[in-house]
């Protein structure tokens, strides 16, 4: 579950009509036309990567009249299937994986056996990784993995966010225990298994 407060509005004497913020977003909320991006405020998930991408600032955020919530309904799904697939993944059911959202394992489980097939689909879903894209990145992948199997492939690229922090493969175990909600022991057993770069690598 996931509220959204916020939508980016244009300001458009700012706008160089670089694109930057089309290409960045990842639920097709922006459309360049006419020189211009045109924002769909019904697709908006309030992530501002457009913003945060624009080299000119010129995306201003905005509050909806009324905040939108994302709500997942997944009481129809086999319990029991989602435990079986959280424990495939080494990942506790309750346990939030995306801590932005605070979207629960178990929700992410549930969206992929009841038909989700990519991020795009996870994402419109449950919320998670709509925000930051960084710390449940690893486990999503993990997630994923072990859906998907051989088939899945990690999509590294700028738009859906990066596998992992680039320091989580050297943190400390002293960092990692004192931070149980980011999964950093556990994404780092894991890391040769699923091969994912770091940001550094990726550039």
């Amino acid at each position: 579950m996931r509220w959204i407060y916020r939508y980016p509005v244009l300001i458009e004497e700012l706008c160089i009509g670089c694109q930057n913020c089309v290409k960045q977003c990842r639920y097709e909320a922006l459309r360049f036309v006419d020189g211009k991006p045109q924002i769909d405020e019904s697709k908006c998930l309030g992530c501002f990567k457009c913003a945060m991408n624009c080299p000119k600032l010129a995306l201003l955020p905005t509050f909806f009249d009324e905040p939108k919530q994302i709500v997942f309904d997944y009481s129809d799904v086999d319990p029991e299937a989602i435990k079986a697939l959280c424990a495939k993944a080494d990942l506790d059911p309750e346990r939030a994986m995306c801590m932005c959202t605070m979207t629960p394992a178990k929700e992410v489980a549930a969206a992929l056996i009841k038909g989700a097939r990519t991020l795009y689909d996870i994402m419109i879903m449950t919320g998670v990784k709509t925000d930051c894209g960084i710390y449940c990145s690893a486990s999503l992948d993990r997630l994923l993995k072990a859906f998907f199997g051989d088939e899945y492939k990690c999509p590294n690229n700028e738009k859906w966010g990066y596998p992992t922090d680039p320091c989580v493969k050297n943190v400390s175990k002293e960092v990692a225990a004192k931070y149980p909600e980011y999964f950093i022991e556990d994404d780092q057993k894991h890391w040769k298994n699923l091969e994912l770069p770091t940001i550094c690598e990726l550039f």
